[in-house]
């Protein structure tokens, strides 16, 4: 530890972030509707029963860094359709967030294709992030330098891989 904090190298001398979730706010997510999550240091344990939501939680985080997909690429359903919420909740939802020490807060309205981010001070600081037309602000991509793949293959431990 460094002061407190883990020992990372400034971000311009590596590719990777050091990213910690602080708070999920979910208005309307498939199943999910009006939960909040508060998130601890170290390692969070999410667990339930069967369709308790988990799996629709790992989807909302990785939808509200990357968006969710319009097209159904094969599917029955899109990304879109699939996670539409159940019932007349708002299609929305707010991250906290911390890379490398920062601050950040992002929300997204899927309905709209809508994202905001803001920093520390609140300021909104979205037009810095690239927006992809079906998805919206690429916050993963450009502030954790990796992609949609990536994210869910080394972030997220399944009940399968354990």
């Amino acid at each position: 530890m460094c002061r407190g904090r883990p020992c990372v190298p400034p971000l311009k001398y590596r590719q990777e972030a050091f990213m910690k979730i602080n708070n999920i706010q979910i208005n309307g997510f498939g199943k999910l509707k009006d939960k909040t999550l508060k998130l601890e240091n170290g390692i969070n344990l999410i667990y339930g029963s069967n369709e308790a939501g988990k799996s629709t939680l790992v989807n909302f985080i990785k939808a509200m860094f990357y968006g969710v997909n319009k097209n159904k690429a094969g599917s029955t359903f899109s990304e879109l359709e699939r996670f539409k919420p159940w019932g007349d909740a708002d299609f929305s939802g707010k991250i906290e967030y911390e890379i490398d020490g920062v601050n950040f807060s992002a929300t997204r309205d899927f309905n709209r294709n809508n994202c905001k981010v803001y920093n520390i001070a609140g300021e909104d600081i979205t037009n810095n992030f690239n927006k992809d037309k079906s998805r919206g602000a690429e916050i993963g991509i450009e502030q954790l330098k990796i992609d949609e793949d990536t994210f869910v293959n080394t972030i997220f431990v399944s009940q399968d891989n354990v």
